[in-house]
């Protein structure tokens, strides 16, 4: 497996996605990344680690801050996190089990099959070029590798989606917004902070995973776990899934 050095990768990518993610790194850093949600702690974690048993070399595509790396690292894999903004891969580059690579999920800096999986959590949603980081995964993989593929549902976070309450009409449910198109908005996070939101339907990702010649293997839409209702969450997503996983293979050769 090459490791290319963060000194080693161009600035940042040329898309003004990841540019923006570069802007607001230090933001995330401060208001988000403080400590791990219930959903990622107790459900999205144990899930990749799960799921990509058996698979001693894996890439966190758009690892951020390297959550998802480290717990891999720490049962065991080699773990190798590619993020394109500066402050989180170097913060995830901390981790004496991982190697954090400055680069864009569309030019990873590792050799043709050089990885037994490769794991993506909520980021696509970020990524301009997602056909792009597709195929990239697949030339990376080995045949028979793994890719577990974490997504907000598009069905129920689609723009404009969300829980209604009409008292007129007293009824009371999820209203699904904008989902056939897929569309690029900047979500206002906080004060002078924008990042980019890329929603597509559920058939451009399939379609894209066929594209880059990946079988897909099963699909998953898990219950929030219990935490994320403890701490607040909406108990409408007992039934509504917030989530969506994908597994996908490299066919073996």
């Amino acid at each position: 497996m090459s490791k290319y050095r963060n000194d080693e990768r161009p600035e940042h990518p040329n898309d003004d996605a990841s540019a923006a993610w570069e802007t607001h790194a230090e933001w995330w850093l401060g208001e988000v990344a403080t400590g791990l949600r219930p959903e990622y702690a107790d459900q999205m974690i144990p899930l990749a680690v799960d799921l990509l048993a058996g698979c001693r070399s894996v890439v966190d595509v758009g690892a951020g801050e390297g959550q998802v790396a480290r717990a891999l690292a720490e049962t065991g894999h080699d773990a190798v996190a590619v993020e394109p903004a500066a402050p989180l891969v170097q913060l995830a580059d901390r981790h004496p089990g991982v190697c954090g690579v400055r680069a864009a999920a569309n030019d990873l800096p590792l050799g043709n099959g050089s990885v037994d999986g490769a794991v993506a959590s909520l980021v696509f949603e970020h990524i301009l070029d997602f056909q792009g980081a597709l195929d990239e995964i697949a030339r990376v993989l080995r045949p028979g590798g793994r890719f577990v593929w974490f997504l907000n549902h598009p069905l129920t976070q689609a723009p404009g989606s969300g829980w209604v309450e009409d008292y007129i009409s007293d009824e009371h449910g999820w209203r699904i917004g904008t989902y056939a198109v897929a569309s690029h908005e900047w979500e206002m996070l906080d004060n002078g902070v924008e990042l980019p939101f890329f929603h597509r339907p559920l058939s451009q990702y399939l379609n894209g995973l066929i594209s880059a010649s990946l079988e897909l293997e099963t699909m998953l839409e898990p219950t929030p776990p219990e935490s994320f209702f403890e701490a607040g969450g909406n108990p409408i997503h007992r039934v509504i899934p917030r989530l969506m996983v994908l597994v996908a293979r490299r066919p073996a050769q």
